[in-house]
């Protein structure tokens, strides 16, 4: 049944979706006027610059098709226009043409630019699927599904295929069998998981108590584990292979945790100081400075099964510390999931006294592997000051933490076995075998273990402790946690489910005949393909989903679970459909079919009930309704999905994790800097959206929108950690402000070792003015490291233009880059190169960051290219214009669509160029309302 009706289906929706695409064919008369005329002219005067041998700007003229609705033939022909129209082409060493040779060139390509918009207009309605972040919204919205539920879906699907940045070009959308077949298989899974999943027997319910952890270090009479080095290796690293344990019986002395009052109170906190590290073992302490091993498993972990939201009890109480050791507050940190790099993660801020615990809850949705229960892990961290660590100063080791271990142990185990590791891995690089590296370690294992021995016996004869705490620590001022116990339950889950019970709105008691189905589909089909439906539609899907229960002997369940994941699958739910009739002329879009172009374009998701409503009424054209619908649009939460789904592909914020940066070279970059760095794009565009601000606060504002981790990167005071993002005021010394000023986009714009001021000006080019830079020459090669010298990128890339066709890009693409150079590879502000083996110190040189935009306004620091930017604002002002309305109308925006810029633009500049207006105007244009 399933693979019939993939192809029935599949039969019903291939037209739709390669219907023709729009062309602008010459007339006979303009085709006789472009070999007589215009290209007699691009041979005489372009081609010598501008074909296959010598590409001057990465521009091609010999191949340029007249169809100006192919591809980018129309922007391209634009750009020759205003080349000729303004007397920069041809070059004036050239022989000029006269002037009535060049209007004749430029009047040809104005009419055909105005035909060729003529016809664009003039076009009919379109079809096109919906993306697959619009597939799963929908579903979560069509049957109220958990938003974490779905988006762990959302890689099920391949990526979307983009056109001009967006995945919401109908070209790029393709369907096919295969795709349509996995459609299937996710409508089937999330109708057996969500919907129509039998009531939950069994909800995991499990208790720890803290007070029942027993530590080795006290189960084992004071005995301490300790790993001592082996002779075999598996590694060039000492891991697991490299070590045995043994027991030394030492005092352990210094702990980060003392066991009273039923139940364990931690002192210090820390990344590295877990207060349980719950998997086959579980570890409390840290790793320089503790070092207890626990013996006790805990019971949740092997439990959790099931994908799902669990609710999460910790009852505990905290002391924030005083004085210097003090934090703003005691939060716990709690992890589940496979590894570090893949975990699920929740906070609980406990603010009950240290002498008082109370309850703390927290809703957290995880994503086990039931497969092999033992790959899960859990853990819980808590901030404060670090309980054991180290740093160099001055070429040297020193203890940090709370808690530091005997000196004379610390610096074997880190200046002996840590730099014998290195110095194996360093010859490792250079080209050695493994047998060789592994001769060479076993050689010196002897010794390693004489000294080993010698050291342990000195510490046992002696009575030493291994561990003591830091005297540059006051005890008593230090933040401590207590807790109690730790409980969790779940999955947490609505029964009968919302979707369920909407969909069997009559009860499942009553018997599911033909009328029941009847009433099921005429209730969900009008949902599912966001319209009103015909009874015959209805009664089509009714005798289906009969015919089926008779064929296969189903149960009423079953059969109209079949008919569900049928209609799921069908053109009506996967397409956005806006038929055409028989005009010539464009057709105003129905109530419904504009209900669905606003929600898809403000909520990435279907029409809801108010938008049906209008729409079934025939009020949603009502200019003052649709502007009242606009604001509620963007006010409402669902207005998320403008700000992620337009904002990240803008910004190209889905795309930074692929810059991998160098964390040797830059070390204060941690996992949550990049994860703040990542979010930091959103919430400024919301800021900006839901505030109404002018879209000119993009390329530079007095403000930023930061958490604790991003003030601290960029050295900005007033941010505490339980405030999250924030609206923060700037001054122009703090060298922030707008999309240029995050450091998620600096960072990504590099090659994670050094900047690359090259890929930072076409960033600047495309996304802020919609301006793409031309492609370099297949030759051009990268900008080489230069070892030995310390030059500054500006200086490597005067090196680099050593020829007429690289110079004529860079030389007008280059400066859009070097102005951002006082950002190094993560973001921070510099004054002095470094990175590549330079510091920023005294000994590097001094970055100059001046340069002139093409006009040849000129600026000599960020602050003046900011200000030059804003001078010239006409560029991003139509260029994210165009982009607005690429990413609303689901098609390119190009040269034939001057008027339609040109009138959102014009309302832009009466309205101080307020965000909301620009939406507004989108949604108020022909372009938007019709087909």
């Amino acid at each position: 049944m399933k693979i019939a009706l993939t192809s029935l289906l599949f039969a019903a929706m291939y037209p739709a979706l390669m219907a023709p695409a729009v062309a602008a064919p010459l007339s006979a008369e303009s085709q006789k006027q472009f070999d007589q005329t215009v290209k007699p002219f691009l041979e005489d005067h372009c081609y010598s610059c501008h074909d296959e041998e010598k590409t001057r700007a990465g521009f091609r003229i010999d191949t340029l098709g007249t169809d100006f609705l192919a591809d980018k033939n129309a922007d391209n022909w634009k750009e020759i226009y205003d080349n000729i129209g303004l007397g920069k082409m041809p070059p004036k060493k050239e022989t000029r043409p006269s002037e009535s040779e060049a209007r004749a060139v430029t009047d040809w390509i104005d009419q055909e630019m105005r035909n060729a918009e003529r016809v664009a207009k003039n076009s009919p309605g379109h079809t096109r699927r919906l993306n697959r972040t619009e597939y799963f919204n929908t579903l979560r919205d069509l049957f109220h599904l958990d938003e974490d539920y779905v988006r762990s879906l959302e890689d099920e699907l391949p990526p979307d295929g983009k056109v001009d940045g967006f995945d919401r070009v109908g070209a790029a959308l393709y369907i096919d069998q295969t795709q349509l077949a996995k459609y299937f298989e996710l409508a089937d899974r999330v109708l057996n998981e969500r919907i129509l999943t039998p009531q939950p027997k069994e909800v995991v319910s499990a208790k720890d108590f803290a007070k029942d952890i027993q530590f080795r270090s006290e189960t084992d009479g004071g005995k301490l584990t300790i790993l001592k080095p082996t002779e075999r290796f598996g590694t060039i690293f000492l891991g697991p292979s490299g070590w045995t344990k043994s027991l030394a019986t030492l005092p352990t002395g210094a702990k980060i945790f003392e066991m009273k009052n039923g139940g364990i109170e931690y002192l210090a906190g820390g990344k590295a100081s877990p207060i349980g590290s719950h998997g086959a073992y579980a570890t409390t302490g840290a790793g320089a400075g503790g070092g207890y091993w626990a013996s006790r498993v805990y019971t949740f972990l092997s439990k959790i099964t099931q994908q799902g939201k669990y609710r999460l009890k910790l009852r505990a109480g905290a002391f924030a510390g005083k004085g210097k050791h003090a934090v703003e507050n005691v939060k716990v940190q709690f992890e589940f999931g496979k590894d570090s790099g893949n975990m699920d993660r929740a906070s609980i801020l406990v603010d009950a006294p240290l002498d008082q615990p109370k309850d703390f809850v927290v809703d957290v949705y995880l994503h086990p592997r039931p497969e092999i229960a033992a790959g899960n892990r859990t853990n819980f961290y808590w901030n404060g000051v670090p309980s054991g660590s180290q740093a160099a100063i001055e070429g040297k080791l020193v203890q940090t933490g709370l808690v530091i271990r005997a000196p004379e142990l610390w610096q074997f185990e880190d200046e002996s076995v840590i730099a014998y590791n290195r110095t194996a891995y360093v010859e490792g690089k250079k080209g050695t075998s493994q047998q060789r590296i592994n001769e060479l370690m076993t050689a010196q294992i002897p010794a390693v273990n004489e000294k080993y021995d010698r050291l342990i016996a000195d510490y046992v004869s002696a009575g030493k402790p291994v561990f003591f705490y830091n005297p540059d620590f006051d005890l008593e001022s230090i933040p401590r946690l207590f807790i109690e116990s730790w409980e969790v339950e779940g999955p947490i889950v609505e029964w009968p489910p919302q979707g369920r019970k909407e969909l069997f709105a009559g009860g499942e008691e009553r018997p599911i005949d033909s009328s029941y189905i009847h009433e099921i589909f005429a209730r969900f089909l009008p949902r599912a393909y966001r319209r009103a439906v015909e009874p015959a539609e209805v009664d089509d899907w009714v005798k289906w989903v009969l015919q089926a229960q008779a064929d296969f002997k189903l149960s009423g369940i079953d059969a109209v679970k079949e008919g569900i994941k049928a209609v799921l699958c069908s053109p009506g739910f996967l397409l956005i459909q806006e038929v055409p009739g028989d005009a010539s002329q464009p057709q105003r879009l129905t109530d419904y079919e504009l209900a669905s172009r606003l929600s898809y374009f403000l909520w990435s998701t279907m029409p809801d009930d108010e938008l049906s409503h209008l729409a079934a009424a025939n009020q949603l054209h009502d200019s003052k309704t649709l502007e009242a619908q606009v604001k509620r649009m963007i006010a409402d939460p669902k207005g998320m999905g403008l700000i992620k789904d337009f904002a990240g592909q803008w910004l190209q914020v889905r795309d930074f994790g692929k810059t991998m940066t160098d964390r040797n070279q830059y070390k204060s970059y941690t996992d949550e800097l990049r994860k703040s760095e990542c979010q930091e794009p959103y919430e400024f565009f919301k800021e900006v959206l839901r505030g109404d601000l002018s879209i000119l606060t993009f390329l530079d504002s007095d403000f930023v929108v930061i958490d604790k981790q991003l003030a601290d990167h960029y050295g900005i005071p007033g941010v505490k950690e339980v405030d999250g993002f924030k609206k923060i005021a700037i001054s122009p010394g703090q060298h922030r402000g707008g999309v240029l000023g995050m450091a998620g986009i600096l960072t990504y714009l590099t090659d994670g070792f050094r900047t690359l001021p090259v890929r930072r000006a076409a960033y600047v080019k495309d996304v802020l003015w919609n301006e793409p830079a031309k492609p370099p020459p297949p030759n051009a090669g990268d900008l080489p490291a230069i070892k030995g010298k310390n030059l500054t990128v500006r200086e490597r890339l005067e090196q680099h233009r050593n020829s007429a066709s690289c110079a004529s890009c860079h030389a007008r693409l280059d400066p859009f880059g070097i102005a951002l150079e006082n950002y190094d590879a993560i973001g921070k502000w510099r004054d002095r190169q470094n990175g590549e083996g330079m510091r920023g110190d005294e000994k590097s040189p001094p970055l100059e960051v001046r340069g002139a935009l093409p006009s040849g306004r000129e600026f000599n620091s960020l602050v003046e290219y900011k200000q030059a930017l804003l001078e010239e604002k006409d560029h991003f002002v139509r260029g994210f214009t165009s982009k607005m309305l690429t990413y609303a109308l689901g098609r390119s925006i190009g040269a034939v669509d001057r008027e339609l810029i040109d009138g959102v633009v014009g309302q832009l500049e009466r309205h101080d160029y307020r965000m909301q207006t620009l939406v507004e105007a989108v949604v108020a244009t022909e372009a938007f309302q019709t087909k």
